[in-house]
């Protein structure tokens, strides 16, 4: 017969082991990458969106180590869902984006300032979305023009807002919480949520079940299995 006491000394070790396979998996999971949409325009209606200077950013933060979902699959996923302003997304949206594409992040940003005359400037808004809660952990605002090019790098003024892009791309990677993301990825992924003990009483020769319901943060493509 077995006590109560031998009954929650087994619980016990069932909590721990559940916690310790999760840790182990979990330092096993691959990096879960950061979607980039279209970065939306003002300048050119409310519609529109700056595909060049999206594509070049993606470049760079892939240079400095980032992964990023591929850019078509996003441009897909705006389609099927009838997205039509990439600046901001719904809750509802945010989810999906995680079940479909597996992105851990969505970055999501809008062109402030892009103008060629009188002097070419180039402004930028970006907010880095967590998809498991719709939490922002990092944003960005910030704007350079062709007499801040000159002065800083000592060269001639830039002519076109175009040429004011690796700038304000530079500035962006100088602030952009990579070690934040990192961390994110490596720390833990599972707590316990509940644990359901049935029956609520008992008495010698009864069967007894333990459930445990943990709390993660995993894709659902990439969530481990324990037994």
């Amino acid at each position: 017969m077995m006590s109560m006491r031998n009954i929650l000394q087994k619980l016990a070790l069932t909590v721990l082991f559940v916690l310790f396979a999760a840790s182990m998996a979990t330092g096993a999971s691959s990096v879960a990458p950061v979607a980039v949409f279209p970065l939306q325009d003002m300048s050119q209606g409310r519609n529109g969106l700056d595909f060049p200077f999206t594509r070049y950013l993606i470049q760079r933060l892939q240079e400095n180590g980032t992964e990023i979902s591929r850019l078509d699959t996003v441009i897909a996923f705006m389609s099927n869902n009838r997205i039509r302003h990439s600046g901001q997304l719904e809750t509802y949206h945010i989810t999906r984006l995680r079940e479909e594409l597996g992105a851990a992040y969505v970055l999501l940003g809008t062109v402030i300032q892009n103008k060629d005359l009188p002097k070419p400037s180039l402004g930028l808004t970006l907010n880095l979305v967590r998809t498991n809660d719709g939490s922002t952990i990092w944003s960005y605002v910030g704007a350079v023009s062709g007499a801040d090019e000159r002065n800083l790098l000592g060269l001639g003024e830039a002519t076109t807002a175009r040429e004011l892009e690796p700038v304000l791309a530079d500035e962006i990677l100088s602030r952009w919480p990579a070690s934040e993301i990192l961390n994110q990825e490596q720390q833990s992924s599972a707590s316990i949520d509940s644990v359901v003990l049935q029956p609520k009483k008992v008495v010698p020769g009864t069967e007894v079940h333990c459930t445990v319901r943990l709390r993660n943060l995993w894709l659902a493509s990439r969530a481990p299995g324990f037994f």
